[in-house]
């Protein structure tokens, strides 16, 4: 069995809300606060996009220490 290694993208599409006097103040405490603590959010959707794959050559399984092949 060999390893494989996919290159990939994950995505979710979402809104928050947060309480703020100004369109700025808002956008300081999105980018200063972890997501789990702004309150207020809701996923819309979810985004998966395979970008590629290769075989894990240096994969230890089949090298001994001495970098040659079992």
């Amino acid at each position: 069995m060999r390893k494989f290694i996919i290159d990939m993208t994950m995505s979710y599409d979402f809104q928050v809300t947060i309480e703020a006097e100004s369109e700025e103040e808002a956008k300081a405490k999105f980018v200063s606060t972890p997501l789990e603590k702004l309150g207020g959010y809701q996923f819309n959707s979810f985004y998966k996009t395979f970008r590629g794959i290769k075989l894990d050559e240096f994969d230890p399984r089949f090298y001994k220490d001495d970098n040659k092949t079992k």
